[in-house]
């Protein structure tokens, strides 16, 4: 019987993959499968996947080209056999009884989903900052008006323990480049009651200076968080306009926040991607300007900012910038 499924996509990840294996192989919860998904790396990486597998009966590897995260993640799932899920990056580490605690409090509490503590730590293991929640049950209406202020409970799907049955067949991650990882678990949560946020163990995020995320979107912005946005705000108004406010005011801060990055690499706004990226903002915005001027948690101040954006994007850049 496998209890739960772990989930690992890696792409040239051989400074990391035979950590993280450990890491995983030596749980304190033995009746798990780890699925590692190749995802086209160029390196040593498979060579290392192929050695432990053939170690341990228990590790399933898939090679594939690469076709992204998102894609490694979806393949690994439709293999899985495990009655939970759970999702590991192969350059982060998890406590030791991580997953048996999770998967214990979820069939104690009888929930789908238990999310836990993120803590981000640096190379030496020495903490720079750490998204936690009180721990106890959560209605799916009050998680997800906590998962969109972006603050404390965390918006990707590591972290936490899914059912299986909550995601085979009802739930994959988008082929998107960004916030991806944002509409699985979005949709994962709002597909059950309630779920459970434990403080009793800890996924840890090791912050590296050469993670390119960030750098590459603000490189070359992709549009993709703009339709994560646009379809999240749908979503809430339809399915949850109780929490539409609160969870506007988070959503759209969120592409607020890359044009604030990329304007520090590009001031002129000359690349192409950035006027692009700016523009199709002004739209979003356009659209929404109804929802955002009777908003009563935005303060007047960004208020404005994002009414002017809705209309001019050289007077918002002007007044932005004092």
């Amino acid at each position: 019987m496998v209890k739960v499924s772990v989930i690992v996509p890696v792409y040239n990840g051989e400074e990391f993959i035979e950590s993280c294996i450990k890491n995983i192989l030596n749980q304190t919860l033995k009746e798990i499968e780890l699925i590692v998904v190749n995802d086209g790396s160029k390196d040593n990486t498979l060579n290392i996947c192929k050695k432990y597998a053939d170690f341990d009966s228990r590790i399933v590897l898939i090679n594939q080209e690469n076709q992204g995260v998102s894609s490694a993640r979806n393949k690994g799932i439709d293999i899985s056999k495990g009655d939970y899920l759970c999702f590991v990056d192969c350059d982060d580490k998890i406590d030791k009884d991580y997953l048996e605690k999770l998967y214990n409090i979820s069939n104690e509490k009888n929930v789908q989903v238990v999310c836990c503590d993120i803590e981000c730590i640096d190379s030496n293991y020495k903490s720079i900052s750490k998204k936690t929640m009180q721990s106890g049950y959560y209605s799916s209406e009050i998680a997800l008006k906590r998962l969109f202020e972006f603050k404390n409970l965390n918006w990707g799907p590591c972290g936490k323990l899914f059912s299986s049955n909550l995601i085979k067949n009802k739930v994959e991650f988008p082929n998107l480049h960004v916030y991806e990882d944002l509409v699985f678990v979005y949709k994962c949560i709002f597909n059950t009651k309630q779920i459970f946020y434990t403080n009793k163990c800890s996924y840890y995020y090791i912050h590296r200076e050469n993670n390119g995320a960030m750098k590459k979107f603000i490189k070359s912005p992709t549009l993709d968080i703009i339709k994560v946005v646009d379809e999240a705000i749908l979503f809430l108004k339809k399915e949850m306009p109780s929490i539409f406010d609160s969870s506007f005011y988070g959503l759209i801060s969120q592409v607020i926040m890359y044009i604030n990055d990329i304007n520090k690499i590009d001031p002129k706004w000359d690349k192409k991607e950035s006027k692009l990226y700016l523009e199709e903002t002004k739209k979003l915005l356009a659209r929404y300007r109804f929802d955002l001027i009777k908003n009563k948690t935005i303060y007047y101040k960004e208020k404005i900012l994002f009414f002017i954006l809705s209309f001019s994007i050289g007077l918002y850049s002007k007044l932005a910038k004092k």
